[in-house]
Order: C-alpha cells, then structure tokens, then sequence
C-alpha cells in the first residue's frame, strides 16, 4: 500500500500530520503552467468558440464578473515577521470534516461539455488533493444571511454566481464582513474572483471558513483532466503556503480582521 498523503494524514491525525502539503512534481505537459490564469489562455484556444464563451461569459456588460475579480484588490495584506512559521499548516475544518486546504469545487454545470468527463476529472482531483467539491444539482443559492440564519442553515456561500445574474452585483467579497456579522453561528464561505493564494488568505481574514475555485479549475479540467486540476490545486495550496510564511502565520485560526486594511 502506498503512504498515506499528507491531506489523509491531516484528516485521521491533525495532532501529527505534516504541516502542509508539498507538491509533488508537475508532469512536463504541465511545468509550464505556474498560477491558475495560466490554464484559460490555453483553454481558449482549444474550446470551440461557443464552449469557451459559455464558460467565459457573464451577463449583459460582465461588470459583475469584473466586480469579483476587482474586489480582492480593495484589501491589503498586513505581513509579520519574527515569527516561527516552520511548521505552518494550511488543513481547515468544514462542517466536522477535515480538509487539507481552505480551497474546493463549487457547483460547476455543463463541465462535461468544458472537459471529457469534466465532473468526474474534478471529483478525482479533489479526491487525491483532499477537499471537497459541490455537485452541481446540490448547490447554495445566493441568500441573505439573516433570513438563511433564521430558517435554520448550517451555512451559506456568498457569491454572484460567475457574474451570470445580475449585472453590476456588488463582489462577494465587499460584502463579506457584512454578511458574516449577520450570519450568526452559520458558517460563511465564499466563491468567485479568487484566483491566488493571497485572495484566500484575505477572504478566510474577512470571516470565511472556506472559498470555492470555479473557472480556474474547470479549464484545467479541459487542458488535461484530472492530473491538470490536481496540478492546479496544488499550485493554489502551495501560494497560500508561501503567503502564511510571510504573513507569519502558523495557522489558518491565525488569520483576522487585524491581518488586512482597506487599500487607498
């Protein structure tokens, strides 16, 4: 039998486990690709037209989709230094589950058009990397937080949906503090406009317990199934890996309002 990965050992055995995952070596096919953007350029030269544009696309003028992405950069990371962070850990609890990183797959539909077995390459991933990933018929729809709180939900996932609804919807991420104020003892997690480890780190700072990463994934999905997307979750584990070292940071229990200030 093989050893158990860290994201299993992190699981069974919080207390012992390897503080974070190290990623293994890219396959060649992939070296080249080192952030999630990378995936998308190559997505759509391959997709026909149609496919990517229905991936893509947003609604009327896309400035809900430009909203989610430009949100992230109204916060600014505080770092500390003189701090032990050799030991750091990114694993993170959801729900009584144990995750090796902050990070999942949020409902995706259509992804078999997108990738040949789309859901089933982004379930394998999600798998081998050790978190969860949202079936598409199971999804959170957008709600207000103190009406969710009120009827009884263990949780709710701040989000525009890609940009595909309303048009000029504020970003999820600008109204995260609000809502996590409202939202009680639910438990708040957020989806788009996240496409690096820093944009985690500032949304789990804001008061959410876990973010979803949609495009990014299901474009890698289409550029090389499943070792694609693990490859592209590890990218992402990796940054936020990085990032806590120079936030000073030994936990992801670490991460505050104190830890980001509204940029000028």
């Amino acid at each position: 039998m093989p050893d158990s990965s860290a994201a299993e050992q992190a699981r069974l055995d919080p207390d012992t486990a390897e503080p974070a995952i190290r990623p293994a070596p890219a396959p060649a096919s992939l070296a080249r690709f080192l952030a999630l953007d990378d995936f998308e350029p190559v997505a759509r030269r391959r997709l026909p037209r149609m496919i990517y544009g229905y991936v893509a696309g947003a609604v009327e003028t896309g400035a809900a989709y430009a909203n989610a992405l430009a949100g992230y950069g109204d916060y600014a990371l505080i770092p500390r230094t003189l701090q032990d962070v050799s030991r750091r850990r990114q694993d993170c609890e959801l729900f009584g589950q144990r995750y090796a990183a902050p990070f999942g797959v949020p409902p995706l539909g259509g992804s078999a058009m997108v990738a040949y077995r789309g859901d089933l390459a982004l379930a394998d991933a999600a798998q081998a990397m050790g978190v969860p990933m949202i079936l598409s018929a199971a999804s959170l729809m957008p709600a207000d937080a103190t009406r969710a709180r009120e009827t009884g939900c263990d949780g709710i996932i701040v989000s525009s949906h890609g940009g595909r609804q309303l048009d000029h919807a504020i970003a999820p991420i600008r109204v995260l503090p609000e809502m996590v104020a409202a939202a009680g003892p639910m438990t708040v997690m957020i989806d788009g406009g996240i496409r690096r480890g820093t944009d985690v780190l500032k949304a789990l700072a804001l008061g959410a317990k876990f973010v979803f990463v949609g495009r990014p994934f299901l474009y890698a999905a289409h550029v090389g199934g499943a070792p694609a997307v693990l490859h592209a979750m590890r990218l992402l584990s990796s940054e936020i890996h990085r990032d806590m070292a120079l936030m000073g940071l030994r936990s992801l229990a670490e991460l505050g309002p104190d830890a980001v200030r509204r940029a000028a």
